[in-house]
């Protein structure tokens, strides 16, 4: 349900009920910049000959700032010095980082992150946290799909949790009664 959800913001599905609607101000921006979506398995993301291609493909296509779009996302993803390296020959985790710097290298409004702890260790996740947090405290939305529930106590906002598709408990991360880590409230009556 969580992917598929995710699938169903970005635009990729088509939702079977519903409709998902954006703000006024959103609806006037491409696609590209209106979600960054990185997948759960980032190399199915990954097109280009070099990991400075996949960080400037996006800018470029959307009329931006290749250059300082693409040097400011590899940065982030801690990827500077791989730029001309081929992604395909990479490992899992900077696969993984450069599907992610592909992403925000466009500057989306809202950004659908699936499984990001995959292949990284807790500095580079640490890294990309704060990162998140300030892009947050500028307006841009971030949805992070995770099992890691350490990243998830640490540096959630609000945690929303998912059964089979349904929404089964939406709260705030905090010390709960009895040293639980996640205080939720149960969602009831769907």
């Amino acid at each position: 349900g969580k992917s598929t959800l995710a699938n169903v913001l970005s635009g990729l599905l088509k939702p079977r009920r519903g409709k998902v609607s954006w703000a006024r101000s959103l609806r006037r921006l491409p696609a590209g910049r209106r979600v960054g979506f990185l997948f759960q398995n980032a190399f199915d993301q990954l097109l280009l000959d070099t990991v400075g291609e996949e960080a400037a493909f996006a800018p470029r296509n959307l009329g931006l700032d290749a250059d300082k779009c693409s040097t400011a996302a590899l940065k982030v993803a801690g990827l500077e010095v791989l730029r001309q390296r081929v992604p395909a020959r990479l490992s899992v985790g900077q696969q993984q980082s450069t599907a992610l710097a592909a992403v925000l290298a466009a500057e989306p409004a809202m950004l659908i992150l699936d499984e990001p702890t995959r292949g990284q260790d807790w500095l580079q996740l640490s890294r990309l946290m704060a990162y998140l947090r300030a892009l947050t405290r500028r307006g841009t939305a971030v949805l992070l799909i995770t099992h890691d529930d350490k990243l998830i106590c640490r540096f959630a906002e609000r945690i929303i949790c998912l059964e089979e598709g349904r929404l089964i408990a939406d709260g705030l991360p905090g010390q709960g009664s009895g040293g639980q880590p996640i205080e939720l409230q149960e969602v009831s009556g769907l």
